[in-house]
Order: C-alpha cells, then structure tokens, then sequence
C-alpha cells in the first residue's frame, strides 16, 4: 500500500505520454497524406499538360506552364486530400533543363497559417 501513489503517478504518467504520442502521429500522418495528395496532383497536372508535339528526346518533357496552373488549382481544390481555401497563394517554381525541357516542379501553397510544399521530378519513361 505504500506505493501505491508512485504506481499511480506512472501509470498517469503513461497516458498522458501515450496520448502525446497518439496526436503526434496523428497530425504527422495528415500532414503526409496532404503533401503526397498534392505531389500526386502536381504529377497527374503536369502529364496531362504535356507538350508532346515539342519532344525531342525521350523522357524530357516539355509543359504548357499556364495551363499547368491552371488545370493545378482547378484539380487541388477538387481534391478531397487537400483542403484549401479559395483565397490560397499558389507559388509555381521550374527546374529547366539548357534546351527548356522541365525537370522539376515545386508548388508552395499558403493557406492561412499553413504553408504546404510539393516537389516532384518530372520525367516520363520512353514510349
């Protein structure tokens, strides 16, 4: 009977760690799931926007980068991963290759207080 206060401080100890833990992952895996939504959307925009008249070697790509835009932000807000609001900053940023082929793209999205980023590597295999 004489420890019984110190057993009962630890085991409040371990729930209270337990449940730091358990919302920890929580917001962990939801800002994962968000940042892989968008990654996805910046992937599925940029194929669909593919200039592939301009090809000239295989698995270069070249995009139109204002219906890149575009067709993005119609796509991100109908995505049900990725909450927006209407009033969100879109920042586009293009990594080009010397012939004005594109390797990467990086969204950065700030929405209120949140600031999400994407980055995706683009790059289609020969067909």
């Amino acid at each position: 009977m004489k420890d019984y206060p110190f057993v009962m401080m630890i085991l409040i100890f371990g729930l209270f760690m337990t449940v730091i833990g358990g919302y920890y992952y929580k917001q962990n895996f939801s800002t994962d799931s968000v940042i892989q939504g968008m990654t996805e959307t910046v992937r599925s925009s940029a194929i669909a926007n593919a200039d592939n008249s301009s090809r000239v070697q295989s698995g270069e790509l070249f995009i139109a980068k204002s219906g890149f835009e575009e067709d993005f932000k119609k796509r991100i807000t109908s995505n049900n991963l990725v909450k927006v609001n209407k009033d969100a900053k879109y920042e586009f940023k293009y990594l080009d290759n010397k012939n004005g082929s594109t390797k990467a793209i990086r969204v950065i999205i700030q929405d209120g207080n949140n600031t999400y980023q994407a980055t995706c590597k683009v790059n289609i295999a020969a067909s």
